[in-house]
């Protein structure tokens, strides 16, 4: 351990501080001669030996370093920019700087790239393309996971060209996402807010259709949005057409409807009309048959009172009769009465 180097060295003939010890075994990792192992992690980063070596030095050990060759490390290099399409990489000539370089830091091509791909993900999220950039996060996430350095190296070098194609794709994925996805989510909103009225469209847009819709299973939209863009407005034109002679049609009958409801209410009333003529005449009729009805009653009292006053007179001639007479006048007053007011009524 580090705890046994430094009290060695502590001993006569040496008598070093413990810094100056520490000082030299850091000179043996740096040059690749040894490497430190923290509490079993053999990939232990410069940070965490500076922070925790004087403390902790019980908890280091000093192993012989794994010597990695320049040929493996060249290949590595060249992978890496193959893959990441960049020009240089930091560390080239040290393996553990390389290292921590290319998989540990933050501003890796690796972490940045899988940072950007994960937030991709998120927002193409049930695109059909959407699994392209998830296969190439599970491939970043897989070499995250090897440390050893060795491994790591070998394991990029590897995945060279394979991944190399996989990213490449993604890269026109994050490119269509850039300029062009606002349009291709348009079109596949087109189509939803259009599934019923498809529908009306005659036998060749519905083959516009068929074809339109093939965007919601296509992988690669960017090779064809020209068309599908072409697609959209010739079919929208199409709807456009049909929601105009739906219109007219709708005007047409409303305007029929209305003169048919005219004629009807005029029908009617003139039905109306009649009805209230026929019912004028039929109560003149009844008023006619009731004034009739009743000058025949008052004709017949009439005959029948004369009748009386003459039997009356035969039998009694020696008497003047004047009550008979004033009782005939007061029911011809009351019948002239009776007329006079049936004919204010009327």
């Amino acid at each position: 351990t580090v705890a046994d180097a430094l009290r060695q060295f502590a001993r006569v003939p040496y008598g070093w501080s413990d810094f100056a010890t520490i000082y030299f075994l850091n000179e043996l990792v740096r040059r690749h001669l040894y490497a430190y192992n923290y509490m079993g992690n053999p990939n232990v980063s410069r940070e965490d030996t500076a922070r925790n070596i004087v403390r902790d030095a019980a908890k280091f050990t000093v192993e012989r370093a794994k010597a990695i060759s320049q040929e493996l490390l060249n290949a590595f290099i060249e992978a890496w920019k193959h893959i990441f399409n960049v020009v240089s990489v930091k560390g080239s000539n040290d393996s553990t700087e390389l290292f921590r370089a290319c998989k540990e830091t933050d501003d890796s091509a690796l972490n940045q790239l899988l940072k950007n791909y994960r937030d991709l993900s998120r927002k193409i999220n049930g695109c059909p393309f959407a699994h392209t950039i998830d296969e190439a996060i599970m491939l970043m996430e897989q070499w995250l996971t090897v440390r050893d350095p060795q491994k790591f190296f070998e394991t990029i070098i590897a995945a060279r060209d394979e991944a190399a194609r996989l990213f490449d794709r993604c890269k026109s994925i994050n490119m269509f996402y850039g300029e062009q996805y606002d349009r291709y989510n348009g079109v596949r909103k087109f189509i939803d807010d259009n599934r019923d009225n498809f529908d009306f469209l005659p036998a060749e847009g519905q083959e516009a259709v068929a074809a339109l819709r093939a965007i919601h299973t296509d992988e690669e939209p960017w090779t064809k949005m020209p068309a599908y863009i072409k697609m959209r407005k010739a079919i929208e034109a199409q709807l456009q057409q049909k929601r105009k002679e739906l219109a007219d049609r709708l005007r047409t009958g409303a305007t029929e409807g209305r003169e048919r409801i005219l004629a009807a209410t005029q029908e009617e009333r003139a039905k109306l009309r009649e009805a209230a003529a026929y019912g004028e005449e039929e109560r003149e009729r009844i008023r006619r048959d009731t004034e009739e009805e009743r000058d025949r009653f008052y004709a017949k009292l009439q005959m029948r009172l004369n009748a009386q006053q003459r039997r009356t007179i035969y039998s009694f001639p020696h008497l003047t009769l004047t009550r008979n007479n004033e009782v005939l006048d007061g029911l011809r007053q009351n019948m002239e009465k009776v007329r006079q007011r049936a004919k204010k009524t009327s």
